[in-house]
């Protein structure tokens, strides 16, 4: 029988590889067509989630509590962006053990096995509005209430940003809110590659029509090849290329979880991540402890516009090493000391 715990470096497929992800099917949404490394499956399990219901009700989100039963650990929540609906890797989420602090991933509403919003949320007038994203922040807020946690940090990756500005707001014990990867209200499309996938998402904001066609392609293209789309989404970074290279399984599971989604859910993400936020207004954050995460190795003309945008926000800002979307991930050292220092 495999151990999630003592696994080797060995590949396996067939009907060994088969019955250990049969295990594993209701959490991670993997093709059995593949060889999988057993580590990778160890690295599952050690990051396997629950599905959590709200106050009792219909409403359920899945959650990792990496590490689960460990006292006088600081915790860490992450909130996942669509281009990468997964928990951290296990290397990540070991070196915050290690340095005090407990990972919890929250799969957000109408991610993977997370019930989305109520379709009459998902209108334009409720996305344009900020009706859509205070829902889904009230949702996530009933949850971390429900966990009962002390003081946190929270992280918010890519497009779950606008959902951190208001549990920045809503939760008071949030200790430190960190922005990775946020557009704020800045002019960000130089910053998507390929070209066609760029001009794709630019259509996609304009109707609801462009945005569905925008939506089967970029499916389309992930049923063909997964790794082709991520390595051409990720060139602009070598650190985030390393990322994808290192945690191959993740980024597949990620590549399903986003073929089942909804195309009203992925609308409603990408609109309310690129649209202008009202809630972001001058000195939005000056009395909120949040700092504002990228990496040198980010585009210099998103790097400009975040640091006048961190600015104008009144949010500190600071650069790791390496990676773009996952500079966190990456960078967990560069995490540590920002959140010591502002947190």
């Amino acid at each position: 029988m495999l151990s999630c715990h003592s696994c080797s470096r060995n590949v396996i497929s067939g009907p060994e590889a088969k019955s250990a992800f049969e295990l594993l099917k209701h959490q991670f949404d993997f093709s059995l067509n593949d060889s999988f490394d057993t580590q990778a499956i160890g690295d599952l399990c050690d990051r396997r989630r629950s599905l959590l219901k709200i106050d009792g009700g219909s409403i359920a989100l899945n959650v990792m509590v990496y590490a689960k039963g460990a006292s006088k650990l600081r915790p860490l929540v992450v909130l996942n962006s669509i281009d990468f609906p997964m928990p951290p890797s296990k290397g990540f989420c070991e070196t915050m053990r290690l340095a005090g602090f407990q990972v919890i991933y929250i799969e957000r509403p109408g991610f993977g096995c997370s019930r989305g919003l109520p379709e009459a949320l998902l209108t334009n007038q409720a996305i344009e509005t900020g009706a859509a994203v205070m829902t889904e922040a009230a949702v996530i807020q009933r949850l971390l209430s429900q966990l009962q946690l002390g003081e946190f940090v929270l992280l918010c990756m890519g497009s779950s940003n606008p959902v951190g500005y208001r549990l920045a707001k809503l939760n008071q014990k949030v200790a430190l809110t960190v922005f990775s990867n946020a557009m704020f209200n800045q002019d960000a499309w130089s910053v998507f590659r390929p070209e066609w996938f760029q001009h794709s998402l630019k259509q996609a904001m304009r109707s609801r029509t462009a945005m569905k066609l925008s939506i089967l392609g970029t499916k389309l293209a992930l049923k063909r090849s997964p790794s082709l789309f991520y390595r051409q989404v990720l060139q602009k970074s070598a650190g985030d290329l390393k990322y994808f290279e290192a945690n191959k399984q993740d980024f597949l599971a990620a590549s399903l979880n986003y073929q089942n989604m909804t195309a009203s859910m992925i609308a409603y993400d990408v609109r309310t991540s690129m649209q202008i936020d009202s809630i972001l207004s001058e000195n939005c954050f000056k009395d909120d402890n949040c700092v504002t995460f990228t990496s040198n190795e980010a585009d210099a003309n998103w790097r400009r516009g975040l640091q006048v945008e961190s600015e104008r926000l009144s949010l500190p800002i600071t650069f790791a090493s390496e990676g773009d979307f996952f500079a966190p991930y990456l960078c967990p050292g560069h995490l540590i000391n920002t959140i010591e220092q502002y947190g």
